[in-house]
């Protein structure tokens, strides 16, 4: 069975580090297996950032899964002025944020980055035998067009409105630069 533990954070809403090793230490010595680790960048409800450059390696030497929710604070990322706000991230063994937060996409459209996607593509991987037929060679397969090997079957595809705006808008992701302004758009489109 998993158990979950809630690691405290400090006076300044970062994962303390010091408590989170000696939970690791704890659990290993009461004969559990610590796996996963989830820190954040820019927790909703206090805006707090986990300092990945000391979380990272103290996953690293547990073998442990280090997942990084940057939630709303992730698009700030691709502006060169708030990377600083990401140091540590080689660290992590999965990212995720949500575009439709910042980057004018519509709502419900998370993004995600796995360090190996095979471990996700193997684990999703979807080639069921109502899906073949005898045109399948000279035909686009649509699930192997971004190489991630897998399409959740039913569910609405939320990275064509990303895909979109990267393509369409000049500059494509620069919205959420303090230099960006509409007028910068509506010039270029001109």
């Amino acid at each position: 069975m998993l158990q979950l533990r809630a690691i405290k954070s400090n006076e300044h809403y970062e994962m303390d580090t010091t408590i989170l090793e000696q939970t690791i230490k704890d659990d290993v010595n009461n004969g559990l297996i610590p796996f996963f680790c989830c820190a954040t960048l820019g927790t909703t409800a206090t805006c707090g950032f986990d300092k990945l450059k000391d979380i990272g390696p103290i996953c690293d030497k547990y073998n442990i899964w280090l997942h990084v929710d940057a939630a709303y604070a992730g698009s700030s990322f691709i502006c060169p002025e708030y990377r600083y706000l990401m140091d540590g991230i080689e660290y992590a063994t999965s990212f995720v944020f949500n575009p439709h937060k910042w980057l004018l996409i519509n709502f419900d459209c998370s993004i995600v980055w796995y360090r190996e996607v095979n471990w996700v593509k193997n684990s999703f991987h979807v080639d069921p035998p109502y899906l073949k037929h005898k045109h399948q060679q000279t035909t686009i397969d649509f699930r192997e067009t971004l190489d991630l090997g897998f399409v959740l079957l039913g569910n609405r595809q939320q990275s064509v409105p990303v895909i979109l705006s990267e393509l369409v808008l000049p500059g494509g992701f620069d919205l959420a630069s303090p230099s960006f302004t509409i007028r910068d758009i509506t010039t270029e489109l001109s």
